[in-house]
């Protein structure tokens, strides 16, 4: 709450009748400046909602701002700038009892947080609901909200039920009429039940309360209200009417039978009922009877009793009809404005005080050390996955320092792999943290107990065994997030920090025997229970989607990061008596198409007269070799014998950064000819050099190719003839090729440029 500017709150809802009192009940306040969203889910949950503009006009935000609110959904995921704007201008939030939309608000809504919830069937509980939707997460944060989130009760006794964190944050802020004053505007001259019950025909719970009906009131007339999104084969089912048309049938039929028994929700219309002045006759043992209905004459104690009653006032008792209607009426007060008043009063003064305290002991334990955000290797990666951390280690640091926001960056990295800062990481900046961890493993009692001491105590193990990062110093736990490269992690991350899970591909999908004997399931649970899961093409967010069933919203699109090898100092040229040469680089993984490659490559030499040597570079790839042959049970002279091969292919194995810039700047074009991954920086690399690059053709190198603007040649890397035919198009084309590159997608695509998006999407996981 701001003294410069008026207090102001979003009612994220779209409830037409708790509209109309609601807004009221913040205005008796003195809140008047109120934004109400301009769209709701159109589904059957909705059926009372409507869009209101009225309150625009009262908002002294800028336009542009509001332009933006309006343009939202706000039971998903409204947009970054959205909630700038909300936490900029506004102090309190209400919210309904809409998963994403609770996910949204306590993630990024700085003020108070409402969630106004009216009541459930009866065994159900919102906290029960909400950790078998949200998990154990959810609490926890609410938790750690403190008086920032409450548990807003539209009837006092609904919190009794809930866990202790919802009840800890409970207040009352009671359901109303805008209008509750007694009408006397029933005349009850048409002889039948009013019933109301939606949804009939696409609800079953709705279909078993109507056919129940119909059988315990058998013999009597009827009209049936309520919106029916289905028809109903019942002429006596009115589906919906205008609201004119719905007081009419109030006014005209002789009563209201309410049949629920739920003892913690109910619905609005036995209170319209009782506005109007029209008889109501309702089952004992629900809601009512805590408003004050136990002793009423239109309480009923079975089904009989009610179709006494009913057959009482349909026959023109009046002695019972007028005493139905005279003590109804105190059901009606528990309904009026006036009524609830001083509830919402209290409560929400006890909101903005404690709203108050909470941002002036934010200003005074405000951090003044820097975030720390730890980028951890799970695996002992090398080559392009490698290079792919120390880029992203880079671009947060650039990022951050570029948005004036001063972060710590560590490089967590398994000991014993062989790593060293001279080999691996001298290349980064001193700024970045090189910090060696192992893997460690917690039992599910272990584990509990260290998140009891993070601050997690709501927090419950499902998994038998958690790996954890043991650095030797705190486990990571100095850092503010972690970010892990790639999702290959065993055993279930424990969670003592929120983490990214950095996702390049999802390869088994296309090849499953990439994992041997593993299983993909603990890969893909990682994910799953990731803050956020970051990919680098949208063909990779598809499988994250759609084959690792991810939800989208926690997926998000990062730009790809490409060294800029143009920036680096290329050794001395290679000396002229060097045979000319193009590279193939790769590793030994299977997805990597060896087989069709020295197919393919035999082929360009014997059929083709390919006159270029084949210089093959990367991690583990002198192992290549034997691995096709023993997978193929050919006789190794097929390959690491033939003549062609033997005086063509060199096999050189993993070099240094600037050995392999040296090399690849002097080559005639480079070859890559994966089957499927998420693309690779090598032809990225290659255009740095004005190098051209020869690829296989599948969607995450299209995207690249269209990113970078690299003007790839493509080769259909199931073809063996069709490789060979292009490798030695590319050795006749490749000076043309060369003259007619462009480093400009590159250079648009830089780090630099990159860095902020990436700090950005950090931050919003802090």
């Amino acid at each position: 709450m701001s003294m410069e500017r008026p207090t102001r709150v979003m009612w994220l809802l779209n409830h037409t009748t708790l509209r109309q009192f609601e807004l009221d009940q913040f205005k008796r306040f003195g809140i008047t400046e109120i934004y109400l969203p301009k769209s709701f889910p159109y589904d059957e949950g909705n059926l009372s909602a409507s869009v209101d503009t009225s309150m625009d006009a009262s908002l002294s935000i800028p336009p542009e701002d509001l332009e933006i609110l309006n343009a939202q959904n706000w039971y998903e995921t409204p947009s970054e700038e959205a909630w700038r704007i909300a936490n900029e201008h506004f102090d309190i939030v209400v919210i309904a009892f809409f998963m994403n939309q609770i996910k949204a608000a306590t993630a990024h809504f700085k003020g108070a947080i409402m969630l106004h919830i009216f009541g459930l069937s009866k065994g159900y509980s919102y906290t029960d609901i909400l950790l078998q939707e949200l998990g154990p997460d959810i609490l926890q944060k609410i938790h750690d909200l403190g008086k920032r989130f409450w548990f807003a009760a539209g009837y006092e006794y609904l919190a009794d039920i809930e866990g202790d964190v919802l009840r800890s944050c409970a207040c009352h802020l009671p359901v109303g009429l805008a209008d509750a004053t007694l009408k006397d505007e029933w005349q009850g001259s048409n002889k039948k039940i009013f019933f109301v019950c939606p949804r009939i025909g696409s609800s079953p719970y709705f279909k078993q309360i109507y056919q129940t009906f119909l059988q315990n009131f058998e013999g009597f007339d009827y009209l049936i209200g309520g919106a029916q999104p289905v028809s109903v084969d019942d002429p006596k089912v009115l589906g919906f009417v205008p609201d004119d048309v719905h007081k009419a049938n109030m006014r005209s039929c002789s009563v209201m039978f309410y049949h629920s028994q739920e003892p913690n929700h109910i619905h609005y219309h036995p209170f319209e009922a009782i506005r109007s002045g029209m008889p109501l006759i309702f089952m004992a043992e629900g809601m009512l009877d805590k408003l004050g209905g136990k002793d009423l004459p239109g309480r009923c104690t079975s089904i009989k009793n009610a179709r006494q009653k009913i057959k009482r006032i349909l026959d023109g008792d009046q002695a019972f009809i007028e005493s139905v209607r005279s003590s109804q009426a105190v059901l009606l007060s528990e309904m009026a404005p006036d009524h609830c008043q001083n509830f919402w009063q209290r409560s929400l003064e006890a909101v903005l005080t404690n709203l108050h305290i909470s941002r002036l002991r934010a200003r005074l334990q405000e951090k003044t050390y820097p975030k720390k955000i730890a980028i951890i290797i799970p695996v002992a990666y090398r080559g392009g996955s490698l290079r792919g951390a120390k880029l992203l280690a880079q671009a947060l640091l650039t990022g951050s320092t570029s948005a004036g926001e001063e972060a710590e960056i560590i490089l967590g990295h398994l000991d014993g792999e062989g790593y060293t800062y001279e080999t691996d990481f001298a290349d980064l900046s001193p700024k970045i943290k090189i910090r060696p961890y192992t893997w460690g493993t917690l039992n599910r009692y272990e584990a509990k107990r260290a998140m009891l001491y993070a601050g997690h105590d709501h927090w419950t193990a499902e998994a038998d065994t958690y790996m954890v990062p043991d650095d030797g110093i705190k486990h990571f736990c100095d850092c503010d997030l972690w970010i892990i490269i790639s999702d290959r992690i065993l055993k279930p991350i424990l969670p003592v920090r929120p983490y990214v899970a950095m996702v390049y591909d999802y390869i088994q999908r296309y090849i499953p025997s990439i994992l041997g004997t593993l299983s993909d399931h603990s890969f893909i649970q990682a994910a799953r229970h990731a803050t956020r899961v970051w990919v680098t093409t949208n063909f990779t967010k598809s499988c994250a989607i759609n084959y690792a069933a991810i939800s989208p919203t926690k997926v998000v699109h990062v730009p790809m990061l490409a060294p800029d090898f143009a920036s680096n100092e290329v050794s001395e040229p290679l000396t002229e008596d060097t045979p000319p040469y193009f590279m193939w680089t790769t590793n030994a993984a299977s997805h990597k198409n060896h087989l069709n490659t020295l197919t393919a490559l035999k082929q360009y030499y014997e059929a083709h007269n390919g006159s270029l040597d084949c210089l093959v570079t990367g991690v583990d790839t002198h192992k290549v070799l034997n691995r096709v042959c023993r997978q193929t049970n050919q006789a190794s002279e097929s390959f690491a014998k033939n003549p062609s091969l033997h005086k063509h292919v060199k096999w050189l194995g993993e070099l240094s950064d600037a050995d392999y810039r040296k090399k690849l700047s002097q080559a005639t074009f480079l070859c890559h000819s994966a089957q499927i991954d998420n693309g690779t920086f090598s032809v990225i690399e290659a255009a740095s050099l004005n190098v051209p690059a020869l690829s296989s053709q599948y969607p995450a190198m299209c995207e690249i190719d269209d990113v970078f603007k690299l003007n790839l040649t493509w080769m259909d890397p199931l073809s063996p003839p069709d490789m060979a035919r292009r490798m030695k198009w590319m050795e006749d084309n490749a000076l043309a090729l060369r003259q007619n590159m462009s480093t400009e997608g590159i250079r648009a695509n830089s780090l630099e440029n990159l860095a902020l998006a990436y700090w950005k999407e950090a931050k919003s996981c802090l």
